[in-house]
């Protein structure tokens, strides 16, 4: 079950192009351990027989190409160093809450 404290963030490319962007995603899950999810994407708003062009220059090593690399701009870097420890609270909180309790017995 999701809550209420997960977060969505979508970084474009410093290069101001739309063929690559990094998404990601911090899951805190209430009865299991957070997640933190990256994937790198296009945006690419075009007609299908084009995506299908480009996918077969990025296939053959189209150099403009690069969807494996992403620029962020420092507004985008304080965002995520923030999404970083959202999730690491989240995960020493579930960690904690692992620990096996000690009982004391009081003679």
């Amino acid at each position: 079950m999701n809550s209420d404290n997960d977060l969505h963030a979508l970084f474009h490319c410093e290069c101001h192009t739309h063929e690559h962007m990094v998404s990601v995603d911090v899951h805190t899950w209430t009865d299991s351990e957070p997640d933190f999810c990256m994937s790198v994407t296009a945006d690419l708003h075009i007609a299908w027989y084009h995506r299908i062009w480009l996918a077969i220059k990025y296939i053959f090593g189209q150099p403009s190409l690069s969807w494996h690399d992403v620029l962020l701009n420092p507004t985008d870097v304080a965002k995520l160093e923030n999404m970083i420890a959202h999730y690491k609270m989240h995960l020493n909180n579930y960690n904690l809450n692992q620990l096996p309790r000690r009982e004391f017995k009081i003679d």
